[in-house]
């Protein structure tokens, strides 16, 4: 599951979703969505820690613009999200699924 609104994971790792935008400088798939990126399009970076050494990092991969801009609007609103390749659009299906429903009924 990928979308959460209580944060207590017990992991040995976590991932850091950089604020500034980059341009991309090769062609990659969007980490959030699976999504083609192409050079010059617009990314934001995503690294990942251990949790016993926050120096030492390692990319983690790319959002691409509509993706990011998910992403702030679900932590904005409270929810968790585990770093699996798609876990973006995975998020906004379960919440569509399970959020936007509820307010409906």
């Amino acid at each position: 599951m990928s979308i959460s609104c209580s944060c207590d994971y017990d992991y040995d790792w976590y991932y850091v979703v950089e604020d500034k935008e980059k341009m991309a400088t090769e062609p990659c798939q969007c980490y959030g969505c699976s999504e083609q990126i192409s050079i010059g399009d617009e990314v934001r970076q995503m690294n990942r820690f251990e949790l016993d050494d926050e120096t030492n990092y390692e990319l983690l991969g790319y959002l691409c613009p509509a993706c990011s801009g998910l992403y702030d609007s679900l932590i904005e609103l409270g929810f968790c999200l585990t770093a699996e390749r798609g876990f973006i659009k995975e998020a906004m299906c379960e919440y569509r699924t399970e959020y936007l429903e509820l307010k409906e009924k």
